[in-house]
């Protein structure tokens, strides 16, 4: 868990991502990384949901997207 939170923030920090970049990355669980960030004080809202289309071409609607607004103090992960 705390490696993929790891990594999830790594993500974040670059940009907003969705479900299936974090699943891209070998996150399967992402939503419960992300609502334990939160928990953590994390600002990582869900900003919007989107339709993303895997690599068979399938539609995966209402996609989460998430961005990071802002960290807690140093140390906390």
């Amino acid at each position: 868990g705390e490696a993929q939170r790891q990594r999830i923030v790594e993500m974040l920090q670059t940009g907003p991502k969705h479900t299936l970049d974090f699943r891209r990355a070998g996150i399967m669980q992402s939503q419960t990384r992300i609502f334990e960030l939160r928990a953590l004080g994390y600002d990582i809202p869900t900003v919007s949901r989107v339709t993303i289309y895997d690599d068979q071409g399938f539609p995966h609607r209402g996609v989460a997207v998430y961005e990071l607004v802002a960290e807690p103090a140093q140390g906390v992960l």
